[in-house]
């Protein structure tokens, strides 16, 4: 939850390996195009390929689900958020040469071969506007498992995966982080817990800073984290606002709450925890 000043896309993100990739963050700017000769995935379950740049054009072939594009030339990805008529991209596949939606792509994919699941992210267009992520939990490139829906509160964020954190029944955390920005738009960070074809939802939580003002931040303990016990993930939030700059008066909030990790899922709901305001 840190301040930046760019706005970030879409992420597709498949697992690695026995086991997922570690914390790297995936971050794709809307106004950083993607260079040409870099990989785009297929995020809808096809994609057709086009002779030419529109509809009607000859369809060389479709493209499956999570398979590999390659740019034929940069391209800015902010134009994908086009609600009617979003633009042709050329790529190349397998040797033929032609172009696709923008709207069917993901820029980015990692795979967890032993159990042959992918996650894939892609960024919604503006509803009043927020931006929205629809995240996808698919099987051998082929099944879609799970599909959720997340609010993008923040103009920033990553995606990544951690370790389970010492939850029960989960084998994965999947993170979102939204950047907030010290102009006070909202930001903070979701948690999804993650094992196979179950995709879940643990909190949404906030993070606001207005300059010098006024700061919040929410954050989750786990049981692997310093401070953490079994069983139990804390929620800890921490409000400061100044008061007065000359006599450096700030007025601290710190509020706190014990959560009982139970059946895969925090006993009572999140939806049900105090009210830092």
């Amino acid at each position: 939850m840190r301040a930046q000043n760019h706005i970030f896309i879409v992420v597709l993100f498949l697992l690695n390996n026995f086991g997922f990739s570690q914390n790297t963050e995936k971050i794709f700017a809307v106004y950083e195009p993607i260079k040409k000769g870099e990989k785009v995935y297929v995020f809808e379950g096809t994609c057709a390929l086009k002779a030419q740049a529109n509809l009607s054009s000859k369809t060389l072939m479709e493209i499956p689900l999570g398979e590999a594009l390659t740019l034929e030339t940069d391209y800015l990805i902010k134009e994908s958020l086009r609600v009617t008529n979003p633009p042709f991209i050329k790529v190349r596949f397998r040797g033929k040469t032609g172009y696709v939606r923008s709207s069917s792509l993901a820029f980015e994919k990692l795979v967890y071969e032993k159990e042959e699941t992918s996650f894939l992210f892609k960024l919604n267009s503006p509803k009043d506007t927020i931006h929205g992520i629809t995240i996808k939990e698919v099987y051998a490139n082929k099944t879609v498992l799970n599909e959720v829906k997340e609010p993008l509160p923040a103009e920033s964020f990553s995606i990544y995966l951690s370790d389970n954190k010492g939850l029960t029944d989960v084998e994965k955390l999947l993170i979102i982080d939204f950047y907030a920005e010290a102009c006070g738009m909202n930001g903070g960070i979701a948690y999804y817990s993650w094992s196979p074809s179950k995709l879940a939802l643990i909190a949404n939580l906030v993070a606001l800073f207005d300059a010098d003002v006024y700061a919040k931040e929410e954050k989750l303990i786990f049981p692997t984290d310093e401070g953490g016990k079994d069983g139990t993930v804390l929620f800890y939030s921490e409000t400061n606002e100044l008061v007065d700059e000359a006599t450096e008066w700030i007025n601290k909030t710190v509020v706190t709450r014990a959560y009982q990790w139970k059946d895969g899922g925090l006993l009572p709901s999140f939806n049900e925890h105090v009210e830092t305001e």
